[in-house]
Formats: C-alpha cells, structure tokens, sequence
C-alpha cells in the first residue's frame, strides 16, 4: 500500500533526520537527567529516613527496658540505637518498606490489566 502522502526529494531529508536525531538525543539526556537527579535527591533523604526510624525503634525499645536512658526530648544517644535488637528490627522494617517499593509498580500493572 502506498503511503497517504508520497516522500519529496527536496534536499531536506537530511537536515530533517539531523533535527530527528538530535531532538532523541536532547530527550535521551533530559531522561537520564531526571532518573540521575531523582535518583541523588532519593539518595540523599534516606539516611535521615534512617535515623528517624531508627530513633522511634530505639526509643521504644528504651522505654520498656530503661527508661532513665532517654532525655526529656524523648532523644536517645546514637550508640545506644546500635544494640542487635534495635538493628534487626530496623533492618526488618527498612527490607519490608524496599519490598513494598519494588512491587508496588508490577502489581499496579496487573491489576491494571486484571480491572480493564
């Protein structure tokens, strides 16, 4: 079947593909652009992530076991929050909250097609 309209030889389809081939390539670099920056500013907010679980761990834990250990701002020292107890909790969660992440996408696609 013939195409609706037919190719014209004018001398531009080579400018025109030059044009084609950079716009791919400018939107080739906004995407890695903004998987890059998304992906450093994640980075960089999960280690305060941490801590505050970490703390609201920690402080549960001191509460029922030694309550003289946290302050009157219901802090407790850093190397207090390092016990084996703590740290297995903490790395509990934190595994769950990644699985959590990783699945949410696939099991929204198949529902997607499950409900259309």
């Amino acid at each position: 079947m013939p195409p609706a309209i037919p190719p014209t030889n004018d001398g531009t389809d080579g400018r025109s593909q030059q044009r084609q081939c950079c716009y791919r390539r400018r939107l080739y670099i906004s995407c890695l652009m903004f998987v890059v920056s998304t992906n450093f500013a994640t980075r960089i907010a999960t280690p305060p992530l941490y801590r505050l679980v970490e703390l609201t761990i920690c402080r549960a834990y001191y509460q029922t076991n030694n309550p003289s250990v946290i302050g009157r701002t219901g802090d407790v020292e850093e190397e207090l929050c390092k016990l084996n107890v703590i740290q297995e909790k903490l790395a509990y969660l934190m595994g769950v909250v990644e699985t959590i992440r990783i699945v949410c996408v696939p099991f929204g696609m198949v529902s997607d097609r499950v409900l259309a």
